[in-house]
């Protein structure tokens, strides 16, 4: 301590309130020192600000990690109910995130081939007659490199083969996979439409009734645009005990509930030419599309009541197996493909369709014209192109008519038909069933006389012309008559009515028995 102070000395300088400190030196040196000067509250605000950045950056990482949070979680209730993971623990932030950022393998089903398509299924649930049938069916291909996109509506009345249950109405393809394993019902559907139109289908979403309407009602309605009034006076009620009720829709837009949605979307019995299944289709595919629209607006995606009331809404009431990370790379990709680019594709039996109407086993349907599939898969394959259907455009359009009490007789007449330069638009009955010879009635006014004469020479068949046809028929005169069937014929070259003797007779080469 002596020693100490013989070396150093220790003084406190005051000088103005901020300068004030201690120093340590020799004497001699204390003397020479200038007195430094320091700003106390300018340290101080270096201090905070550098702690404010701290948070800033803090707050930043930690509202990313909440937004992947929420978002991981909200799509989670998407896939609640999926088939092989229905009790199991769903994927959460990290495994989501993992798959989203960190695989060096994150592509969706058919993304590298360029095209991932999609099954969409709507069925009425439990507590509605049939309860897995569904009433619609909707396929949607997506090239998300070209942002391009198309549906196809399928008929539920389109028969098709089902392993050990033969030839039976697509719709019951959901059922029949229910009841083989509960719960596999869309997995089972989107096999056998793989197979009947040969395309792969990556994913499926299937949706009933009761979560139909309450999506729409979460979202506040959809705005939809109605092309024609029309009146359904046969609607059913939302019960088994077969009774209907009457709608109306008047032309023009109107914002629409889930029950008025699912309405406009199921009604099979429209006057003004609104009763067809091409309009239906035409119909299903507008709400899909608004629905779409709806979803992806900036109000909903901003809204954490609306997210909270679309989880609530499909938690129950949607399966699909689309895994969570699929579905958010999904959507990031569909909100860019804008509505009119979107091609709209329908498989009907309306003019120029690719289907025909039939009776079968007393079971009205609907099948292929050409009696295989072979022409649909064209179709589907080449599903982005709108311009698809000129390419089955130009052939001669024929409608057969059994005039004979023999069952599925008009049917196996289409094997006689030649498939390149005929097209048979629809099967069905005559209205009188006692016919002898078949007959064939040219409704062209004599447009197609080689066609005609070809087909008298291979259904061995009368011929009946108007007198332009007459004048012009490549068909001997002995051979036609002018008693002109006087049905509606509209949109058709030839009705066909096909005799009982063709029954017994081989027909171009082929036995129709």
């Amino acid at each position: 301590m002596p020693n100490f102070q013989k070396k150093y000395t220790i003084k406190l300088i005051v000088a103005k309130p901020r300068e004030m400190f201690f120093c340590i030196a020799k004497p001699r040196e204390i003397i020479s020192m200038k007195i430094p000067k320091i700003d106390l509250l300018d340290s101080r605000r270096k201090k905070n600000l550098k702690i404010k950045k701290i948070l800033q950056y803090c707050a930043g990482i930690f509202m990313l990690l909440a937004i992947l949070f929420v978002v991981s979680n909200v799509i989670a209730y998407y896939t609640t109910s999926r088939g092989d993971n229905a009790n199991g623990p769903r994927p959460g932030l990290f495994s989501t995130a993992s798959k989203l950022i960190l695989s060096n393998d994150n592509s969706l089903g058919g993304e590298k081939d360029g095209r991932i398509n999609v099954l969409f299924l709507g069925m009425g649930g439990i507590g509605h007659e049939g309860p897995f049938l569904t009433d619609t069916i909707m396929l949607a291909s997506f090239d998300i490199i070209e942002r391009k996109a198309a549906l196809m509506s399928i008929p539920r009345d389109l028969t098709v083969p089902f392993p050990k249950y033969g030839w039976r109405k697509i719709n019951h393809a959901n059922s029949f996979g229910e009841d083989l394993k509960t719960g596999e019902g869309g997995r089972y559907a989107k096999k056998i439409i793989t197979d009947v139109l040969d395309v792969p289908i990556h994913y499926y979403i299937r949706i009933n009734f009761n979560g139909f309407k309450k999506l729409i009602d979460n979202l506040g309605g959809l705005m939809v645009y109605v092309d024609k009034e029309f009146t359904d006076p046969l609607f059913p009620l939302d019960n088994k005990d077969g009774k209907t009720q009457q709608v109306n829709f008047p032309q023009g837009w109107q914002v629409m509930n889930g029950e008025r949605a699912l309405q406009f979307a199921r009604s099979r019995h429209g006057t003004n030419n609104e009763g067809s299944d091409f309009a239906r289709s035409r119909r299903q595919q507008k709400i899909i599309l608004a629905l779409k629209d709806k979803i992806f607006s900036f109000g909903t995606l901003i809204s954490p009541g609306k997210i909270t009331s679309l989880i609530n809404s499909v938690q129950k009431n949607v399966k699909t197996d689309f895994e969570i990370w699929e579905i958010i790379k999904f959507a990031n990709a569909l909100r860019e493909i804008n509505n009119d680019d979107i091609v709209r594709h329908s498989l009907d039996s309306a003019p120029g369709g690719l289907l025909i109407e039939d009776v079968i086993n007393e079971a009205w349907v609907l099948r292929p014209r050409t009696n295989n599939f072979d022409e649909i898969r064209s179709y589907v394959k080449n599903i982005f192109n709108p311009h698809i259907s000129d390419y089955f455009a130009g052939k001669i359009r024929i409608e057969i008519q059994n005039g004979t009490t023999i069952p599925g007789l008009a049917s196996k007449t289409v094997n006689v038909i030649d498939e390149k330069n005929y097209k048979v638009v629809k099967i069905g009955n005559a209205p009188t069933r006692d016919y002898q010879k078949t007959v064939i009635y040219d409704f062209s006014n004599g447009k197609h006389p080689e066609n005609l004469a070809d087909l008298k020479n291979r259904l061995d068949a009368n011929v009946s012309v108007s007198i332009p046809g007459w004048l012009t028929s490549a068909v001997l005169p002995s051979e036609v008559t002018l008693s002109y069937n006087t049905q509606s014929a509209q949109g058709i070259d030839f009705l066909v009515i096909v005799g009982a003797l063709s029954y017994w007779n081989k027909t171009a080469g082929v036995d129709i028995r």
